[in-house]
């Protein structure tokens, strides 16, 4: 069994969030819920810690080039997590079943 994985230094502040100005308390808190289920997705699946980093660093990714996620409920975060997460998994298991051309 893997050791608990930390999200603290993971964890944005506002001031991180200074682009979405007046905003950017509401995007904190937002992102920092769904960095949270991120990790409780990657501890039900028990993925390793570089795998849920993976889903963290994805998540993030896609928050800056999305700022309509600011408007997602508590629910409609933890199910986008799924579909990213689940998504993660379904390219994993591609990935493994290719075979090598090498």
């Amino acid at each position: 069994m893997l050791d608990e994985f930390l999200v603290h230094p993971y964890l944005v502040t506002v001031a991180d969030m200074d682009e979405f100005e007046e905003e950017a308390e509401l995007a904190a808190d937002q992102l920092n819920g769904m960095l949270h289920c991120a990790v409780a997705q990657g501890e039900s699946r028990e993925w390793t810690h570089a795998q849920i980093i993976e889903l963290i660093e994805e998540l993030c990714f896609i928050w800056f080039r999305e700022p309509a996620l600011t408007e997602l409920e508590s629910d409609e975060i933890d199910d986008y997590v799924f579909s990213v997460a689940r998504r993660m998994e379904q390219q994993r298991d591609e990935d493994n079943e290719t075979p090598d051309d090498e």
